[in-house]
């Protein structure tokens, strides 16, 4: 291989780094620009803050209702083309906002918008395992999609004397435009030899969805995947109402510590693909470890006690993801290598199902004489039983699934 293929060929990586990473932070950004002026937004549009939650809201359940088309768009038109789509969709979507101060308006984007993540973030992750799948890759596309919802909840209220309304959407229309260049751009990659054959075999036979819903790989991995997308989201969610409803901390003494589950989340990507790379072979202790971080964490928010208990349970609530995600996409794309797109839809679903759901069951047991202590003491039981739901020992992307 000559100097200039060589460099060629690094440059075309990069790019589809860089795109993988770009669709990563516009899709975090989309999910937490409106929560981050969400009083501001609730006076302009004329409406209950509570009403600006359903602006989130229904953009994750479209999301997570239309992961399995998403999949199967990926195993049919391939990488490039469907996160082009998704992220013309968000742009159309953030336009649509924008066409005036109405409610019902943003609603309607939102919700288009929904349609364009569910495109955007498979695609995104695809992408990763198309460049090489490695740990570490991985763990940059989770930290910057954390990192994203934490700049947007501290750039966008910045903007908000300026371009009022307009600029959580203003916002996302640009950085959807940047992915979209990137992604048009850069090369359609195959992925490996082995995959490539794979696909050749299956020919046009597409694998069934209940075929891939059956296989026990594929199950296991969506359990061990609740640890990193469902449990974790679901407790973050409430431990500020937690801190401040039961144990009498202020509010903004509470979103402090409620900010750390988030530090923690993205801080435990990068350690999850260092160990990962290092020890591959002790995958299975390093769950059992972060699931039991994560029960302890919440055990330790639903006990209020002191600030110092506090803090350190919402830090391993967070840093409890880090493992088990950086382990389920990484070992996934062995799995069902000819219906990959499909497999990665099925393993993302359930936790976001179950975290569509978790989240106002949690906030029912408010209502409770505990405050809500009942409802983290639950969460930690269930977070539990996925000591139950483990890999094999040694267990990587080589491996034969099931």
């Amino acid at each position: 291989m000559t100097a200039s293929e060589q460099h060629r060929r690094a440059s075309s990586r990069s790019l589809s780094i860089f795109a993988s990473l770009a669709m990563s932070f516009a899709v975090g950004w989309a999910y937490a620009n409106v929560s981050a002026v969400a009083p501001e937004l609730a006076e302009d549009y004329g409406v209950s803050v509570g009403a600006i939650g359903y602006l989130t809201m229904i953009a994750l359940v479209v999301h997570a209702l239309l992961q399995l088309p998403a999949g199967r768009a990926l195993d049919r038109f391939g990488t490039r083309s469907v996160g082009a789509a998704g992220l013309i969709v968000i742009a159309l979507a953030n336009l649509l906002a924008l066409a005036g101060s109405s409610f019902w308006l943003a609603l309607a984007g939102r919700t288009i918008l929904g349609v364009g993540s569910s495109l955007v973030y498979l695609a995104g992750l695809d992408l990763v395992r198309r460049i090489d799948g490695s740990p570490r890759l991985l763990t940059m596309f989770g930290v910057v999609n954390g990192a994203s919802m934490g700049i947007a909840l501290l750039v966008i209220p910045q903007l908000d004397p300026m371009l009022g309304w307009r600029g959580p959407f203003l916002t996302s229309l640009v950085l959807s435009a940047v992915a979209l260049v990137a992604t048009v751009v850069g090369p359609e990659l195959a992925g490996s030899a082995a995959t490539r054959e794979v696909q050749r075999r299956a020919g046009a036979t597409r694998t069934a969805t209940m075929v891939l819903l059956r296989d026990p790989e594929i199950r296991r991995l969506s359990a061990i995947n609740l640890s990193a997308s469902a449990f974790s989201p679901v407790i973050s969610s409430w431990i500020v109402t937690l801190l401040v409803e039961a144990g009498g901390y202020s509010t903004a003494g509470a979103g402090a510590i409620g900010s750390i589950s988030l530090l923690g989340l993205v801080a435990s990507r990068p350690l999850a693909g260092w160990f990962i790379h290092v020890w591959p072979q002790r995958v299975r202790e390093g769950i059992v470890a972060c699931t039991l971080m994560g029960v302890g964490g919440t055990v330790g928010l639903a006990l209020v006690g002191p600030l110092w208990l506090a803090i350190l349970g919402s830090a391993l609530v967070g840093l409890a993801t880090g493992i088990p995600w950086t382990y389920v996409f990484w070992r996934l794309p062995s799995v069902r290598p000819e219906a990959a797109g499909a497999a990665l839809a099925i393993v993302n679903a359930l936790p976001l199902f179950v975290a569509i759901a978790g989240i106002p069951l949690i906030g029912v047991t408010f209502s409770l004489s505990d405050n809500g202590r009942t409802g983290f003491l639950i969460m930690a039981v269930l977070w539990g039983l996925l000591v139950f739901v483990l890999p094999a020992r040694g267990r990587g992307p080589g491996a034969e699934p099931g």
